[in-house]
């Protein structure tokens, strides 16, 4: 046997060898059968923290079951998400022929056993600890540790401690796998911004560019309330975003402002004052304008929609506006899918930048099928009467959008999207609907007071999507209104049930009904009054912004337990019940921008009504009054608002009845003159013990000028004059006998009702009026 030979039979009788050896190492891949599992063992490198009882309740595979390379990968993997473990693998050893032994290697993490915080003297440990995610027996995480002081370091920053500094430290017990973190704090200074200072701003004012920052000055009037005068550097890098969009708006695009290159100095160890650099660069102003791909309506009328012109200033917002409002003009045609791309073309000649709005036309579609989603309890056709877009009308985007507002403004649903979709029908889209319903009825317990009713208890019912026939949906799904409402208080009671449809017979027209029941005290000390009756009536917008509203009113009115030693003859006269039948009509106008805390627009309305005649009743007068409120926005700062409000009106008795007093027109009071008792102005009578009473007039006029501001949101200060007259003949508008007063005020919107403390000072009033200051606190707005 040659070499060769020799050294190939001993490479053979090795690789055998080997390969017996392997079947003994890994007896399950050399068998067809699987192996049986012998025992399943736990062995810990390091601390045991965590039994071997729920060790095994995460394994899948146990003694007897057959191996099972997949059951083991299984179990190793729900033992990683139970987060205790560091380290696991396992080892297989061959028992005898037909069984192995199974055995779990882990590492496991240590526990938190405390934290403590150390260095910090403003912040209490009790504050920290709700900052934090960690808690005592959490695994200690590094990661999760290095988060929390991340989170501490922000919240510091908030309270004013932009120096703030924070260091972690982790003593292991090795023996017991538990772990106490120690957070090191070195709080700093509390800094406060004294001045934030612009250079370089030589087209726009700092003022302005303060007022697009949320960092703000340290203020002793209103920053315990607010926060403001805190260095937070996230907020500050946001601000200086704000501030370089804000010029490249205005046609700076090539503005360079770096939050990092702001200097901030310290006069005094916990004050700053930061300077932001700012570098302009130049105005760019619009070039040509020019429009290309347009062939369903020509380039003039395309044109009209963009309203910027060669050489206004360069505005982003401004082209996007424009390429919106040509989108508009064809999406309200139907072309839905067209395209509008506004392209910039830099002029190097005339240093202007030229637009070309590039237009892709898409077809015209109609609507075809309407499809609503989401709505479990309000009926499909409370949805669709608020649609503007019916089936086979032309697709138009612009309704569409003005739908999907609508159907906002219900309030019935937390989300609303109206969108386009595909029909196998050649030019056809359908309309889809998918609404998010939301919970519309509403139980309110609650205390008030106010310096008229002093203290009151109420609980009131509100559903804004009632449907008074349905009862298996709990009386929800058609849209109706319903309010009950009850008020106990200490100078009044109240109830009230009300139920508004707000399209009779499916047009957009409301109608509905109002029971109600009121006794009140403090119109007068001299008596008490109670009204109790129905009201009927229907509302519907007349047209643009002017809403009408007729109504039919039947009520009782009850004088009693009236002071015969001083109560007035016309008080003396006016006791025990009348029946009141009317008819009313007005006329509303509202532009309003908030209904809480207006800055602008306006209110009008016009009223008339009849008592008496044709209605019946025990009185016969008619009633008409005009009311007008304007709010001007003055200066941004501080949200200066000026603000008048003029009443005027006349009552005038008929068939030879005097119009009762209880409804003749009074001044005085938070609503009207502030400066005196309430409805303690106008024509006075002499009651049987000397003193003079106001007992109402015939004709009334009102005026009333405010000038309010911001001091810290949510509060205003507000300066006020308010001027008016009560005369006692009917159509007599002589305004010499007027009593007028001047004061001072807040404004705090709390739990969504606008609160208004009022202190004022009578200037021209009548002898028998109380000439001291009155101070009021009510809640609502005055009109």
């Amino acid at each position: 046997m040659n070499q060769r030979n020799l050294l190939s039979l001993l490479v053979g009788v090795f690789l055998i060898i080997y390969a017996s050896g392997k079947a003994q190492l890994l007896p399950a891949l050399s068998t067809e059968e699987p192996y049986k599992v012998d025992s399943v063992a736990i062995e810990y490198i390091g601390v045991k923290n965590v039994g071997e009882e729920f060790i095994f309740s995460n394994i899948s595979i146990g003694k007897g079951m057959d191996y099972s390379a997949s059951l083991v990968d299984r179990s190793i993997r729900s033992l990683y998400d139970t987060q205790f473990f560091e380290f696991i693998e396992t080892k297989l050893d061959q028992v005898d022929e037909r069984h192995v032994k199974l055995t779990f290697v882990v590492k496991l993490r240590y526990r938190i056993e405390s934290i403590v915080f150390e260095g910090n003297k403003e912040i209490r440990d009790r504050k920290l600890k709700k900052q934090i995610e960690l808690e005592e027996g959490d695994i200690l995480d590094e990661l999760k540790i290095r988060n929390d002081v991340e989170t501490l370091l922000e919240y510091y920053r908030k309270k004013g401690f932009s120096r703030a500094n924070i260091e972690y430290d982790i003593d292991r017990n090795d023996r017991l796998g538990l772990g106490n973190l120690t957070f090191k704090i070195d709080e700093g200074e509390k800094v406060r911004i004294r001045k934030i200072e612009f250079t370089g701003n030589e087209n726009i004012k700092s003022s302005e560019l303060r007022d697009l920052m949320e960092t703000q000055t340290y203020s002793f009037w209103s920053s315990w309330l607010t926060g403001a005068g805190r260095l937070n550097p996230a907020v500050f890098e946001k601000d200086i975003d704000n501030i370089r969009n804000y010029y490249k708006d205005k046609g700076f695009l090539d503005v360079d402002i770096v939050d990092s290159e702001a200097v901030i100095e310290y006069p005094r160890p916990n004050r700053i004052i930061i300077n932001i650099p700012i570098e302009e660069g130049r105005q760019y102003h619009v070039g040509e304008i020019s429009l290309t791909g347009n062939a369903v309506f020509p380039v003039e009328v395309l044109r009209g929609q963009v309203k910027l012109e060669t050489g206004d200033i360069f505005s982003g917002s401004e082209v996007s506006r424009a390429s919106a409002a040509i989108r508009d003009y064809y999406g309200s045609r139907g072309y839905l899918d067209t395209r509008v791309f506004a392209e910039r073309i830099p002029n190097m000649e005339t240093q202007d930048i030229d637009l070309k709005f590039i237009i892709t036309e898409s077809e015209s579609f109609k609507v075809g099928t309407i499809r609503i989603d989401g709505n479990d309890k309000t009926k499909s056709v409370v949805i669709l009467r608020e649609l503007a877009l019916a089936p086979g009308d032309t697709f138009d985007l612009v309704r569409m959008r003005n739908s999907q507002n609508r159907l906002i403004n219900t309030r019935f649903f937390e989300e609303v999207n109206l969108s386009p979709e595909p029909t196998n029908i050649p030019g056809h889209r359908n309309l889809r609907v998918l609404v998010e319903e939301k919970h519309t009825g509403n139980v309110v317990f609650g205390a008030g007071f106010s310096s008229l009713e002093r203290a009151l208890l109420f609980v009131e019912l509100t559903q804004s999507n009632f449907d008074l026939f349905n009862h298996r949906s709990f009386f929800q799904g058609d849209g109706q209104k319903l309010r009950i409402r009850l008020q106990l208080g200490s100078r009044s009671n109240q109830f009230l049930f009300s139920i508004e449809e707000p399209w009779l017979f499916e047009r957009e027209l409301a109608g509905g009904f109002e029971l109600f029941r009121t006794e009140t005290q403090f119109n007068s000390d001299l008596y008490d009054e109670e009204r109790f009756g129905l009201e009927l009536y229907l509302r519907k917008r007349l047209f643009e912004l002017v809403e009408g509203r007729l109504f039919y009113r039947l009520e009782q009115v009850r004088i009693f337990d009236v002071d015969e030693a001083e109560a007035t003859p016309t008080v003396l006269n006016g006791r025990g019940t009348q029946t009141i039948s009317k008819v009313g009509f007005s006329m509303t106008r509202d532009t309003r921008d908030s209904l809480l805390n207006t800055t602008s627009g306006n209110r009008v309305q016009l009223s008339t009504e009849v008592a008496g005649g044709p209605f019946a009743g025990d009185t016969d007068y008619w009633r008409l009054e005009a009311r007008g409120a304007q709010f001007w926005p003055i200066f941004d700062f501080g949200k200066q608002v000026f603000s008048v409000i003029g009443r005027a009106g006349t009552i005038s008795s008929y068939g030879g009845d005097d119009v009762p007093f209880f409804d003749r027109f009074f001044l005085g009071g938070p609503q009207s003159l502030r400066g005196y008792d309430f409805r303690d102005v106008g024509p006075s009578e002499i009651a049987a013990d000397g003193d003079e009473e106001a007992v109402g007039g015939e004709s009334m006029g009102f005026f009333s000028a405010e000038y309010s501001f911001t001091v810290v949101e949510p509060l205003r200060f507000a300066l006020f004059y308010d001027w008016g007259f009560i005369n006692e003949s009917d159509f007599d508008l002589n305004p010499s006998d007027y009593n007028d007063n001047w004061g001072i005020g807040l404004r705090l919107l709390i739990l969504g009702s606008p609160l208004r403390l009022d202190l004022a000072f009578p200037i021209t009033s009548e002898d028998y009026n109380d000439q001291s200051s009155q101070f009021y606190f009510s809640f609502g707005t005055r009109f």
